[in-house]
């Protein structure tokens, strides 16, 4: 194990690292949530990716007050997985806590981060259970992601997912140490909105893992007009995209992932295809280049589920998307939707994707 005292006195020991972009309404809740538990070995980047609202101004204005927090000005805008990127690798601490700008860490979450991490047992990896709030904080609208009821150390991935059938993807949930950033070719998960993800699985292998299990820590905030709903090919990229991370590292050499937790994840998206393709058509989702490879990719290993499941669905004509939603909501609870559902899953299981 590393001499943990002399990497402190070269190097902080946590970065939280904030990728932002037209987040000027929410960054000041943020950065007050973190810097009001400033501490030594704390710093703090923002990494501004041409905002064109006052997000820059903002976070310089706080790093004007407070000497652990830097702010780093993209010089063009380059994307959400460039820009979580090119945050991390501005950091300088041993450890990095990705934090969403709109996302809070709760009093005490810094303290109970660094217990963590200069305890007796050898961490590479956190992940904090949270909660989520709606828009203005006022409501709890989930108490809690996970099934712990006390905090776990893992030594081996295995034992992970015998708890844990997923791996963190929520931003402010994920502490990792920043040297995966150095050694993980992590351009091969660009554009999956989910890079992060791709260099916790990369390095999970070999590392530890410790899961704090109280979600008063960590809070994400679910509005209605969160980033993410903004548009049927957004929420068609964030949830294709996340597959698409287990699906690369499931046929790598360095595959974490036992079989049974990577088929979950193929029979869920499978299953509710109809409606991110039907229902998000509303909201302008139209097949493209990339989504197009990213479905052959997933699912082209099975030419039988591909073609007549998925294909059909995703490039139906737009005319068809209407017609077809109108036959879905009718046998919603029918036994048409019934009959699909039970086909796709003999598919899936038979597949073995």
């Amino acid at each position: 194990m590393a001499d943990v005292t002399s990497l402190r006195r070269s190097c902080p020991l946590v970065s939280v690292c904030i990728p932002t972009y037209n987040g000027a309404d929410t960054l000041a809740q943020t950065l007050d949530s973190i810097l009001s538990q400033e501490r030594d070995g704390l710093e703090v980047i923002v990494c501004d990716d041409c905002s064109g609202d006052a997000t820059l101004a903002v976070a310089q204005a706080y790093a004007g007050r407070y000497r652990c927090l830097k702010v780093v000005d993209n010089d063009t805008n380059v994307g959400m997985d460039r820009n979580f990127a090119r945050a991390a690798l501005r950091c300088t601490g041993e450890f990095i806590w990705f934090c969403g700008q709109d996302d809070i860490l709760e009093p005490g979450a810094i303290d109970k981060c660094w217990e963590v991490l200069t305890g007796d047992r050898e961490v590479d990896f956190v992940y904090f259970n949270y909660r989520a709030k709606n828009g203005n904080l006022t409501k709890v609208v989930t108490e809690s992601f996970l099934p712990l009821q006390e905090d776990r150390y893992y030594v081996l991935p295995e034992e992970y997912f015998r708890d844990l059938d997923y791996v963190c993807h929520f931003l402010p949930a994920t502490v990792m140490r920043r040297a995966f950033w150095e050694t993980t070719p992590y351009e091969q998960f660009f554009d999956t909105h989910y890079v992060q993800v791709g260099v916790w699985l990369y390095n999970f292998v070999g590392h530890r893992a410790y899961v704090v299990a109280d979600p008063s820590y960590v809070t994400g905030r679910a509005p209605e007009g969160s980033w993410k709903y903004h548009g049927g090919q957004m929420l068609f990229e964030i949830f294709s995209g996340h597959l698409d991370v287990y699906h690369r590292m499931f046929h790598s050499p360095r595959n974490p992932i036992p079989r049974r937790v990577y088929e979950k994840a193929m029979r869920e998206f499978l299953w509710n295809l109809p409606h991110y393709t039907f229902f998000y058509s509303e909201k302008g989702f139209r097949c493209t280049p990339v989504i197009e490879e990213r479905m052959k990719r997933l699912f082209g290993g099975n030419p039988w589920l591909y073609w007549l499941y998925v294909w059909p669905q995703v490039h139906l004509p737009e005319w068809m998307y209407g017609l077809c939603r109108g036959v879905y909501r009718f046998a919603g609870t029918g036994w048409l939707v019934r009959a699909v559902r039970r086909l796709v899953a003999r598919m899936a299981r038979s597949a073995r994707v």
